[in-house]
């Protein structure tokens, strides 16, 4: 047998091996652990289908037509295993429960075909994919994990969504929790459907290898940037969202404790601790956070992180009107006011203030 020592079988058989790397280090990984399992899983799954491309490039499957029918295709499995990632990713007390192996069901059986068909004779898996595969179970399983793949997509897309609203609401600072290069390869991967299905248009009337090359780097591309992502994650062992419910009154607002909220933030100044949380400063006022929560939202009409940057950019604003700017950077007044990195202050001190830090500081020396 011989193999092709060309471009793209040599970056296909470089991504797969990436691939496998990539999902074995997320597998041992012990940050994040049930979540980079998810991961890993995926990216195992993803290598394994790029092997078939690997083959149709390499032009082994013309050489050997032993090798059609390997157990290597496991796109059922794609769908669910992203899905169940960003879900226990957004929620550390996330536990996969046996009522839920349903959706890896489809995979089972995908799984136990191509199990059966390795151990048969040539002859019957020939007579399989002249008879069964090419006119039935071929379409069957590339639409299947189409459309599986966009479904399961949607529902992590919307769930990520749903999270990032609620980081607002309890989070003051959530930069590196916030998950938006998730949400971009998520948007990624929809758009790798949207090629996978103009590739079969295309390929029924001008098919060509290219098609497969040019969908397997696609895939190559996701998978590096899904897997080195997965491993640079912070740890989110904090994180516990759950849905609230879909439709709530409006609360009863109680004076006393509004009054409370806004005379403990401005008397402790709790908004200087960076990784402050809404859970945290529900501790402090010994109150049920949702109670706070909805304070905040209907007595005061600001998300958490809008109360709590508030007083950030007010104390900053105090600070360099006070000439602290003689003796210490801007930089250095916003971590003292609460804020972790430039970039967020920066961003933050323009939405509230309609201006940058810069210019402020200039009107007011």
């Amino acid at each position: 047998m011989t193999l092709p020592f060309s471009w793209p079988v040599l970056l296909l058989l470089g991504s797969i091996a990436q691939g496998v790397l990539l999902a074995l280090l997320l597998l041992l990984r012990k940050k994040n652990q049930l979540a980079n399992r998810f991961l890993g899983l995926l990216l195992l799954g993803f290598s394994l289908w790029l092997l078939d491309g690997f083959f149709v490039i390499g032009g082994i499957y013309r050489q050997d037509a032993n090798y059609y029918f390997l157990p290597i295709f496991y796109s059922f499995s794609f769908g669910p295993l992203l899905y169940f990632y960003v879900r226990n990713l957004v929620n550390a007390d996330f536990r996969f429960r046996g009522h839920q192996l349903w959706h890896f069901l489809p995979v089972v059986l995908q799984a136990s075909l191509y199990g059966f068909l390795t151990l048969q004779s040539y002859a019957f898996r020939r007579w399989f994919w002249m008879e069964v595969h090419l006119p039935f179970t071929y379409g069957l399983e590339f639409y299947g994990t189409l459309l599986s793949l966009t479904v399961y997509g949607l529902a992590a897309i919307g769930l990520l969504r749903r999270y990032q609203h609620w980081l607002r609401e309890n989070y003051s600072e959530y930069s590196r929790i916030r998950l938006q290069w998730l949400r971009t390869v998520l948007v990624l991967i929809l758009l790798l459907c949207l090629l996978w299905t103009g590739d079969v248009l295309f390929s029924q009337l001008y098919w060509t290898e290219q098609w497969e090359s040019i969908h397997s780097a696609a895939l190559s591309l996701i998978m590096l940037v899904l897997g080195i992502g997965g491993i640079r994650q912070d740890s989110l062992g904090e994180v516990r969202y759950e849905p609230p419910p879909k439709r709530e009154s409006a609360p009863e607002i109680d004076p006393q404790l509004l009054e409370r909220i806004v005379h403990r933030m401005e008397r402790e100044e709790d908004f200087r601790e960076p990784d402050l949380s809404l859970r945290k400063f529900a501790v402090l006022l010994d109150t049920p956070p949702r109670k706070v929560s909805q304070h905040i939202n209907h007595g005061l009409k600001q998300s958490f992180v809008d109360f709590v940057n508030t007083y950030r950019v007010a104390a900053v604003k105090e600070r360099i009107r006070q000439g602290a700017l003689e003796d210490w950077t801007l930089l250095a007044i916003a971590l003292e006011a609460g804020f972790n990195s430039k970039a967020t202050f920066n961003r933050v001190f323009r939405q509230l203030a309609g201006e940058s830090p810069g210019e402020f500081a200039k009107k007011a020396s």
